[in-house]
């Protein structure tokens, strides 16, 4: 893009460059005053000052600069104002149920007030044999609360609560809802794509790639998942017009500035509906709400520096270049809650899953490198053409470890996109592992995060073990590693969570490192999470486990048999 000179008369008046969805602005003088104290955010460039403006900030930059800046936009910003005479009017028919998500939004069940109007709500949400009915109750008033937020509200229900099938049945249930687009880690693309299918049926979903655009012949109902690192690269591509936006671990885009947070929040502005999902919408310090909320209701937070002096503990700092406003941390806590609580929908574990069974399990579906699918196709043919009794001269056993080795380094980024929210999120957890060398690219990532973590492996002594464990179940860390070492003979009551990496030859193996987790002293409900990556070893292994475990007692034997039988018929 290239500055254009905005007139007023004969002289310049300001340089504007559009920018993401914001005007870049540079003004002098008694103008650049003026719009410095409309609270328009601005950082020095190839030493100049700009200031950037939003389509919340148009009329007021108008009335200082002029009304050439005026026609300019229409030009450059089509349908700007209609689309902020649009907010207002949704806004309005929103605030109508104010009191009504405000009371709601903390609940696992309707208060006494709503409780009719729920029910009745109930008897026609949807037919008989629909998903909908699958879901838990407090999850079905989540779908309510969502409907009377119009769809543009913060689910924030806590890990493992199930944001997913509540995002996916409130688009489901909006008749108005055609064609809806949702950003998700590309880690669980292919795991939001069965979610899909189960809750929210009537759509066709798609997964977005660089070479994507429209169908000619568009489906009746289409859902299109994009990935975190390729939605601000394929903004062009999405365009406007889609009915939903929904946003999986939405606080990925807390730094407002970033390329992707502008590109998700221009989405999410260009939809009448707008969903974020994340647990973790508030980690730390207040400034990384304001991006959040800013992309649902960008009417009600329309400056990040109006937010800021409220709830960000804004302070002068003296520095070499003279005083500096400076936002420290938080302030105003109490009131922050309570101005958010009407588009934050937030229920913990303990207060909705009291009486859940006391162990479950959960599988993450990963995309599998094409390389590595075509490697174990290769496999396939070769155990198909190599007579048993020659498989270890011929190194298929050597392939088949190797195999399951590169499969479990294709999952270090989701294991550590996994392990790092679960950490975000105040849960302490316990990652199995097998090889060396998927354990090695994990931690290596850890700290690199700065995320403390110890580990329990075969190579150490029995007090170097009891030292890991003791440090964790004493709170020093927050993750722990465990090998074939960690399965037996320890307890790790501390976490309620489990992620499994690796698939182990021997699913009794699996069970009792489960097992560490959910023993006399738990308190809680225990998962245990699979990363699954459909195409390799994975899907033959799970098969051999289904069966194993239904044996019971099957804690002891090679697998080995069994599974090359399983990939000799490739079934």
């Amino acid at each position: 893009m290239t500055w254009i000179d905005i007139h007023d008369g004969p002289r310049i008046a300001a340089m504007v460059e559009p920018r993401s969805g914001r005007v870049a602005i540079r003004s002098f003088g008694d103008r650049l005053t003026q719009l410095e104290q409309l609270g328009l955010e601005g950082k020095k460039e190839r030493g100049q000052w700009t200031l950037f403006a939003s389509p919340l900030d148009f009329d007021r930059v108008a009335e200082i600069v002029g009304t050439a800046f005026t026609a300019w936009l229409h030009e450059a910003f089509p349908g700007w104002d209609e689309w902020k005479a649009e907010e207002a009017g949704l806004d309005d028919q929103r605030a109508a149920n104010r009191t009504t998500l405000g009371l709601t939004c903390r609940l696992s069940e309707p208060d006494m007030l709503h409780q009719a109007v729920f029910t009745r709500w109930l008897e026609t949400a949807a037919p008989a044999g629909h998903p909908f009915h699958q879901l838990y109750p407090y999850q079905k008033l989540g779908v309510w609360w969502l409907q009377q937020a119009m769809l543009r509200a913060i689910v924030g229900d806590e890990m493992g609560v199930g944001k997913t099938p509540q995002v996916l049945m409130a688009l489901e249930l909006d008749p108005a809802v055609r064609r809806a687009v949702v950003v998700v880690p590309a880690a669980v693309l292919l795991n939001w794509q069965r979610e899909a299918a189960r809750w929210a049926p009537s759509f066709t979903t798609q997964l977005c790639t660089s070479r994507w655009k429209p169908s000619v012949r568009p489906p009746d109902r289409l859902l299109l998942l994009v990935s975190w690192g390729l939605a601000y690269r394929v903004m062009d591509k999405l365009g406007s017009g889609w009915d939903a936006v929904a946003v999986d671990e939405a606080h990925r885009m807390m730094h407002r500035n970033s390329l992707r947070s502008q590109a998700v929040v221009g989405l999410c502005h260009g939809s009448t509906r707008r969903m974020l999902a994340t647990g973790t919408y508030l980690r730390s310090d207040h400034h990384e709400l304001w991006t959040l909320l800013h992309a649902i209701a960008p009417l009600h937070w329309p400056r990040w520096l109006d937010y800021a002096e409220q709830f960000c503990a804004p302070k002068n700092v003296n520095t070499k270049n003279g005083v500096v406003r400076k936002y420290m941390g938080s302030s105003r806590s109490q009131e922050l809650l309570l101005t958010t609580m009407p588009w934050i929908m937030r229920r913990t574990r303990a207060e909705v899953l009291p009486h859940i069974p006391p162990k479950q399990r959960q599988v993450l579906h990963q995309q599998a490198p094409s390389k590595l699918a075509r490697r174990t196709l290769d496999l396939y043919q070769k155990l198909r053409d190599t007579p048993a009794d020659e498989y270890a001269d011929s190194g298929v056993l050597t392939e088949i470890n190797e195999l399951w080795q590169e499969t479990g380094l294709a999952k270090v980024d989701a294991a550590v996109d996994w392990i790092m929210d679960a950490v975000r999120q105040g849960e302490p957890v316990v990652v199995f592992v097998y090889h060396r060398a998927v354990h090695a690219g994990i931690t290596a990532a850890l700290d690199n995060l700065e995320i403390a973590h110890r580990s329990v492996t075969g190579a150490m002594t029995p007090k170097v073990k009891d030292a890991s464990v003791r440090a964790f179940m004493a709170g020093k860390v927050d993750v722990l590693f465990g090998s074939d070492a960690a399965k037996e003979g320890i307890t790790l009551t501390r976490a309620a969570f489990s992620l499994h990496v690796e698939r182990w030859w021997v699913p009794a193996d699996e069970e009792q490192a489960e097992d560490r987790l959910n023993r006399p002293g738990q308190t809680r409900a225990t998962t245990a999470v699979y990363l699954h990556m459909p195409k390799t070893l994975d899907d033959h292994m799970e098969r051999v486990s289904k069966r194993k475990r239904a044996i019971v007692g099957a804690a002891t034997g090679s697998i080995m048999p069994e599974l090359i039988k399983t990939l000799r018929s490739n079934g």
